[in-house]
């Protein structure tokens, strides 16, 4: 089955390796970080986080893309899945983290920035770095 990206949703697929390279030289991951990704879609960019980060908490809307991810990385004891719309979760519903790495859905990247940078900002482990393309 081929899952094609969701308009609804602002998905699109990163397929680009060199875009994904820039993205995680950007991140500068060490071991002991904790990243929060924001629509994972299929998992491009999760694999390659995971090889870095001490956790990867990656928030997800399309319930077509929970068992994709969970099949994909379940069994890492590094991967935490949250299902559901990241502009809906509250704080504490989030473990805490100290970079933002995302290929974020288009549509609703300023509602994003400002979750980030407004309200949730508090949670997150000093320093608070954000990496997203």
């Amino acid at each position: 089955m081929k899952i094609q990206p969701r308009k609804r949703f602002g998905q699109h697929w990163l397929k680009d390796e060199s875009i994904l390279d820039r993205i995680i030289g950007a991140a500068n991951l060490q071991s002991e970080d904790r990243v929060l990704e924001i629509g994972p879609g299929t998992g491009i960019l999760t694999r390659r986080l995971l090889d870095g980060a001490q956790l990867v908490v990656a928030v997800e809307i399309d319930r077509d893309l929970w068992t994709i991810l969970n099949k994909k990385f379940g069994q890492q004891d590094n991967f935490h899945l949250i299902p559901g719309d990241f502009l809906s979760l509250k704080p504490e519903q989030l473990p805490p983290v100290n970079k933002v790495v995302a290929n974020i859905p288009y549509n609703i990247t300023g509602p994003i920035l400002e979750k980030l940078l407004g309200s949730i900002a508090h949670p997150f482990t000093p320093p608070y770095q954000s990496i997203m393309a």
